[in-house]
């Protein structure tokens, strides 16, 4: 009985899926599919299963009649021979990513307060690029059948690539970037643009930085000093503002 047990595990499973009306596409396939790291011993296309079953037994022999795999394999491997276009599965396919990128929201404090996870392309169309829903591990380097088939969510190709970033279809929670560079350029955009909507009074009546240099300060003071000094027309009490303007800012910088 163990012998026999043996005998039949060393038999090719076997299985097919539909391709259309009147058209099947079937594997077969020497071990569990969960550890297989080889490609087929056979495959083929019929007009029916039974068809299938029949060409398989011509040509690879007895089919282990207890071992048969799911038709998904067989939908998942046709998936990948068709994405591959003929090339040879020993030549890497060019790996290509986005970055979700955004800032840290946990309530523990950390070093780095962004978030950066890593995600490959699966595909691109003419409008759209298919990105695997699930962080980058290496186990996706390869172009095995078996990592081919993964769930994606879609990017509109044309803005992502005429801005560098995009939301997920669907307006989803987070945004993808060609670069997490383009990311952080963004986030020093924001910093800069709400520093100097907060600048204390002295900056922004000089309408300069807060980090201005003294030399900025007083070019600044003395083009508004020319408008506001009383000897050139001015109102009095808006060249005293000035002045005082001039006077903090200088005694900051010092």
């Amino acid at each position: 009985m163990k012998e026999l047990n043996q005998k039949k595990s060393e038999l090719p499973g076997f299985t097919c899926c539909s391709c259309g009306k009147d058209r099947w596409f079937w594997i077969a396939w020497v071990g569990e599919w969960e550890r297989v790291d080889n490609p087929p011993i056979a495959k083929g296309f019929a007009a029916t299963p039974e068809e299938c079953k029949a060409t398989a037994i011509s040509q690879v022999g007895e089919l282990n009649e207890e071992y048969s795999w799911s038709p998904w394999q067989a939908q998942m491997y046709r998936k990948w021979e068709r994405c591959m276009n003929g090339k040879s599965s020993t030549e890497p396919r060019k790996m290509e990513f986005v970055y979700d990128c955004h800032p840290y929201h946990g309530d523990i404090h950390v070093s780095d307060p962004h978030t950066i996870i890593k995600h490959a392309i699966v595909k691109k169309t003419k409008s759209r690029i298919y990105v695997d829903c699930e962080s980058f591990r290496d186990a996706r380097t390869s172009d095995k059948w078996w990592n081919f088939e993964v769930r994606t969510f879609i990017l509109d190709r044309e803005e992502f690539e005429r801005t560098g970033r995009c939301r997920r279809s669907g307006n989803g929670w987070g945004c993808f970037y060609a670069d997490p560079e383009i990311y952080f350029s963004e986030q020093q955009q924001a910093k800069d643009e709400n520093a100097w909507r907060h600048r204390p009074d002295w900056a922004k009546g000089l309408d300069v930085p807060v980090n201005a240099s003294p030399k900025e300060i007083k070019t600044a003071y003395y083009r508004l000093a020319k408008q506001t000094h009383p000897d050139c027309g001015g109102d009095p009490e808006e060249f005293k503002m000035v002045r005082g303007w001039y006077e903090q800012g200088i005694q900051v910088v010092a």
